[in-house]
């Protein structure tokens, strides 16, 4: 029996399927997130679209807290303020929209990445 030089650790095939996982979710999700914030989506199926992922995201089973780069923690962040907040303070804070859609356009590569607070997976 030959067995291969290389394999995998368990770390890395976790990561990988980590990033695909944000690789999947995290353009879809700034898109509507955008599209929210001017006002062609409504707010609950952008609720209803974080909740979603988020599910997904725990029957992944992942233990790791940390996000691997920037990009998987300006995900993180964008889908923490989306489920915290009410559609009034979203769809009435300009602050707040600005904020969100700095966040949704680098995920986007349309933008510089944001200034990141710490944020650890759900």
């Amino acid at each position: 029996m030959i067995t291969p030089i290389y394999q995998p650790s368990v770390s890395h095939r976790q990561n990988k399927r980590i990033k695909q996982f944000i690789f999947d979710q995290a353009p879809s999700f700034a898109v509507s997130t955008i599209a929210t914030i001017e006002g062609n989506v409504p707010f609950y199926h952008l609720k209803n679209d974080a909740h979603e992922c988020l599910a997904q995201w725990w029957d992944m089973n992942i233990a790791d807290k940390e996000p691997i780069d920037d990009y998987e923690a300006a995900f993180w962040l964008l889908l923490q303020y989306v489920v915290q907040l009410e559609d009034y303070q979203l769809l009435g804070n300009i602050y707040i929209q600005q904020k969100i859609t700095n966040h949704a356009y680098y995920l986007l590569n349309l933008a510089p990445c944001p200034e990141l607070t710490q944020i650890q997976r759900p």
